[in-house]
């Protein structure tokens, strides 16, 4: 999200114990401030899961940033694959 605080006032005042998102975002191809996510995620004992299909773990290691979980898709990547 691009709202750091709003995304702060939720995780305080919300009981969040995960917080998911892309990276980078689909379909909007918004970049979002992981390692910033990850500190807000931390300081609140919330879980940070990063979905990289978009992005591929190529390009983006959110585990690096500060992320707890990483997902990937392999079968997003495939099926555009074999559009071509």
């Amino acid at each position: 999200p691009a709202d750091l605080e709003g995304l702060e006032r939720i995780l305080k005042t919300e009981g969040a114990t995960l917080f998911f998102s892309e990276q980078i975002t689909n379909p909007l191809t918004r970049i979002i401030d992981t390692v910033k996510i990850a500190e807000l995620c931390r300081q609140y004992k919330v879980i940070c899961c990063i979905d990289t299909t978009f992005a591929t773990p190529v390009n983006h290691k959110p585990i690096q940033h500060g992320a707890d979980l990483v997902l990937h898709s392999g079968n997003s990547v495939q099926e555009v694959c074999s559009e071509y």
